[in-house]
């Protein structure tokens, strides 16, 4: 089993921030800082390695769920052996289990041994290089909590760390590996997604009539992994949700979610609208592949849309990227969403995720283009499509300058795709060249993915896409799809 930890997933009983930068003397870390967190490292102030080029932070990593309680995911990490007892264990279940030490017993030393720091869990696993180390692990037993300090590079994190110098809490998650989890309530063993009951399925963090809470144990976890997430209100980053595994766990096959448990689990009107986008771009998603498959989607769609990416493989986006040394990438997004204009898979890239391709093998618009197809119904059924809906990252924020206004009117103009543009250019393919009773339909779309690039950013661009055509039409989310997979 392949999991996720995200902090913030947990009720917030604490008055400690969850991550703070620490300030570096000659003798190591500030013990006041330290201090003020109630951190298990404070009387250790002095005893860490320090690398030049880099920057150090404290933070939190997982919370005992004996002590917490599970997350917004319904995930439980024991801090502790102890026996549970499952209220109503299924047949041929025993009534109980002996946990076997969970975070007490495992966070400290796999984390020192396998552990390094990446964005958004694209790890080693994945090719890309650590860029940073865990300098210390340590299980706080007064704060029911683990605890890591992380040494980063600081060219590769200068703004994050530029926040954390405000006093503004980064997000980060931990990726850990679990031979297998536990339904807290029959007491059922998943060594995959699909062998989960379902209570998991349908019911996870749900409390009973017996006052019984739906979640599944963690015992026996593997932590590999402390990534930077995004954090939605000031820095688009990776919002990736990936772990990839190369232990010798069972690896981790996407299930489809039952659509009423994801409408329990979405908390927001924010994460319901995604949704709702989501559901639409993965309908119209199979439509456009099934019509391909079977033949009967014209050639002339797509010697349209080459004709209108020949035409506009001018640099338009130069212009908007002006704009972005101003304006937060929120109100930016805004602005897009008001002139109902879509960026590119080629400007995405350039506009929001610059330099950060480059440790990524493959990590260009021609990979990210061939992931496309059928990236949304994987992202419906996929367990995390509930922290998906409730992401943020690419969230519009309404946002009005008319120097901006325009050169988004001007950007839409060379490479935007609407629906009476693309109308009337394919009239004029049609009228003039072909004759639709003797031409035979051809397929014009490959189905099949690439398996030697990873899809890590092609997901990401369908978290943009998914939030930038919210209030799209049904005609309209078609001609954009249309536009970025043929």
């Amino acid at each position: 089993m392949i999991q996720k930890v995200l902090m913030s997933g947990y009720d917030d009983r604490s008055e400690f921030p969850s991550s703070v930068l620490l300030p570096t003397f000659s003798k190591g870390f500030d013990p006041v800082v330290l201090r003020k967190q109630a951190s298990i490292f404070e009387k250790e102030y002095d005893a860490f390695e320090r690398k030049p080029g880099h920057s150090y932070i404290h933070l939190i990593s997982v919370a005992a769920g004996d002590y917490y309680g599970p997350n917004s995911r319904a995930d439980f990490y024991n801090g502790c052996s102890y026996r549970h007892k499952f209220p109503h264990p299924e047949k041929n279940a025993t009534a109980y289990i002996d946990l076997d030490g969970g975070i007490g017993k495992y966070h400290n030393p796999t984390f020192m041994k396998h552990g390094g720091v990446y964005t958004e869990h694209f790890s080693s696993r994945d090719g890309a290089k650590p860029q940073g180390y865990i300098v210390a692990a340590k299980v706080n037993p007064d704060m029911h909590r683990g605890e890591l300090i992380i040494g980063v590079k600081t060219d590769l994190w200068r703004d994050d760390i530029e926040q954390l110098s405000k006093g503004h809490p980064m997000k980060f998650s931990i990726g850990c590996d679990a031979e297998h989890d536990i339904c807290s309530y029959c007491g059922r063993v998943a060594h995959t997604e699909g062998e989960h009951c379902d209570h998991y399925k349908y019911q996870r963090g749900q409390i009973n009539d017996e006052g019984a809470q739906y979640y599944v144990i963690s015992d026996k976890t593997l932590y590999h992994d402390i990534s930077r997430v995004a954090s939605p209100a000031e820095k688009i980053a990776f919002s990736i949700k990936k772990v990839a595994s190369a232990t010798d766990f069972t690896q981790w096959k996407p299930h489809p979610i039952h659509p009423a448990s994801v409408s329990l689990i979405l908390k927001t009107a924010h994460g319901q609208e995604r949704l709702d986008t989501l559901q639409k771009l993965s309908k119209i998603e199979k439509e456009i592949i099934a019509t391909a498959e079977n033949g009967s989607l014209d050639r002339n769609i797509v010697h349209f849309f080459k004709q209108h990416k020949n035409a506009s493989n001018m640099d338009s986006a130069a212009e908007l990227k002006k704009f972005l040394q101003y304006s937060r990438e929120n109100q930016f997004l805004g602005a897009l969403e008001d002139r109902k204009c879509v960026l590119s898979p080629e400007d995405f890239l350039e506009l929001f995720l610059p330099g950060q391709c480059g440790c990524i093998e493959g990590a260009d618009a021609e990979s990210l283009r061939k992931h496309l197809p059928g990236v949304f119904s994987e992202l419906l059924s996929s367990p995390d499509v509930d922290a998906f809906c409730e992401d943020m990252t690419f969230q519009p924020k309404p946002y009005k300058d008319w120097n901006l206004t325009a050169a988004v009117d001007r950007y839409k103009e060379q490479k935007g795709m609407d629906p009476s543009h693309f109308v009337s250019g394919m009239l004029e393919n049609v009228v003039d060249s072909v004759d639709l009773k003797t031409n035979p339909k051809t397929i014009i779309v490959c189905c099949r993915r690439a398996d030697t690039v990873p899809d890590v950013l092609a997901k990401e661009y369908a978290n943009y896409l998914v939030s930038a055509t919210r209030r799209f039409s049904p005609l309209e989310l078609t001609m954009t799809l249309l536009q970025q997979m043929l």
